[in-house]
């Protein structure tokens, strides 16, 4: 399956050559930081990448998970996600990351408005939410850019580097007009 705008374009899959370069885009401590995840992985090994190129996405027949990688230009240079899908409520966590040299070029921000239409069109969902790390400003203004809200404040609520830091619940309901 695959996305597209523009020079944008979200692809489901990628070759397992590529994960080499998907392992150097993001072995990098500014998204290892702004991530807000203990789980991803640092550093970040061709073997790291292809675990998550190979991760099981469904459980009884049900996805629960869409990750796709984002190509700017041909270039791979992120990745984009919906994960831990609720059907019955109708909603879903997004998350993203670009890489370093990608930044700044409104790739982030076209990548969730393209997966917001996807996750209302194809996947019948009524809300994404997700949360930001408080010192994460260019990740909020991409969210609020897109429709996003704060809808809760978790106060001292992620632990890194021997300091707490709080997230912003942020929310989407995919049927209003923005």
């Amino acid at each position: 399956m695959q996305l597209k705008s523009g020079d944008l374009l979200l692809l489901e899959d990628i070759p397992d050559e590529d994960a080499a370069k998907l392992a150097a885009l993001a072995n990098d401590p500014i998204i290892l930081r702004n991530v807000g995840s203990h789980s991803f992985p640092h550093p970040y090994t061709k073997e790291a990448a292809l675990d998550f190129m190979h991760l099981n996405r469904e459980m009884f027949r049900k996805r629960f998970r869409f990750d796709f990688y984002i190509h700017y230009r041909d270039d791979l240079c992120g990745v984009i996600e919906i994960s831990d899908i609720n059907y019955e409520d109708r909603n879903a966590h997004v998350g993203y990351w670009i890489a370093a040299s990608y930044r700044n070029r409104g790739i982030a921000t076209e990548s969730l408005r393209l997966i917001s239409g996807f996750a209302h069109t194809h996947l019948r969902l009524h809300k994404l939410h997700t949360r930001v790390l408080s010192f994460n400003v260019q990740s909020m203004q991409v969210l609020i850019s897109n429709g996003f809200f704060i809808e809760g404040y978790l106060r001292d609520h992620f632990y890194l580097d021997g300091q707490y830091y709080a997230f912003y619940s942020m929310g989407k309901i995919l049927e209003e007009k923005q």
